[in-house]
């Protein structure tokens, strides 16, 4: 008895001991995310062109808010805490990552999907497509649009031709469910309508066969497509010469829906 006794004893110490351990390490971990933490302070552009004739009274700061909090968390910060600051700023508190100015930026993107109808960029038509890479040759996943005069279309010339007119279709008439795949040797991000925007999208294509329709992100474009049947599911893809993460980066703004307004970086501060 007394044999059994001594083990008994002896495997609770090392219970102990090891729960001691694993308490330790979980403390040690606990202060090591807790060591740097960032506040970061975003503010509405209230002075962006594209506010003008809008009223803003911080109405919807709480959800503009709410959007970012999601947007952190399906980019893998879930420990970042995100706060309306009224009237027109959003606070978010989070660990000091490597990797946090590629987040914010993205977690501040309007990411305003448009289906739009351009007949310029139809087959023959006066305008045409070229990637647009960095210095380095890099491409950026977008493209940008060129006049007859092999020179880019200006700004303007876009804004009255293109984006003044509606969209055929926007984010706002996307399913929740983007996804990226890999399988075909680049990333592809799938989506789908609801059935608003799937009738829509099968009354449009069985209509405009052989036509484009150019796909926009914050009016930039990512791809303008020939229409070679109609669309009957509501289905489609985006084949934007994206990198992997940023692919992954959309397919998680569209999930969570565009920013009503648009928002910047006015302070980072990181508390040692």
């Amino acid at each position: 008895m007394k044999r059994y006794y001594v083990i008994s004893i002896a495997a609770i110490v090392i219970i102990f001991i090891a729960a001691i351990s694993v308490l330790s390490y979980i403390t040690m971990r606990f202060k090591l995310m807790m060591k740097n933490d960032v506040t970061v302070t975003l503010e509405v552009k209230t002075n962006d062109p594209s506010m003008k004739g809008v009223k803003w009274n911080g109405s919807e700061l709480e959800m503009v808010a709410e959007k970012i909090h999601k947007r952190m968390i399906s980019m893998g910060v879930a420990r970042a805490v995100v706060s309306a600051n009224p009237p027109n700023q959003v606070v978010i508190r989070m660990p000091d990552i490597p990797n946090k100015q590629r987040i914010l930026n993205a977690v501040i993107a309007r990411a305003n999907l448009t289906f739009r109808y351009v007949p310029q960029l139809d087959p023959g038509g006066p305008w045409s497509t070229e990637e647009i890479t960095d210095a380095k040759g890099i491409k950026s996943g977008y493209e940008r649009i060129i006049g007859p005069n092999g020179m880019p279309v200006p700004k303007s010339r876009l804004q009255f031709l293109v984006f003044n007119m509606p969209p055929v279709l926007d984010g706002a008439q996307l399913l929740p469910i983007s996804y990226v795949d890999l399988s075909t040797g680049k990333p592809t991000i799938y989506f789908k309508f609801n059935d608003s925007g799937k009738r829509t999208m099968m009354e449009f294509t069985r209509s405009h066969i052989g036509k484009t329709l150019a796909i926009f992100v914050d009016n930039k474009l990512i791809s303008a497509p020939v229409i070679k049947d109609m669309i009957p599911d509501g289905a489609g893809i985006i084949e934007g010469r994206f990198s992997i993460q940023d692919a992954k980066t959309l397919a998680d703004l569209l999930n969570t829906g565009s920013l009503p307004v648009p928002m910047e970086i006015k302070n980072i501060s990181v508390k040692p």
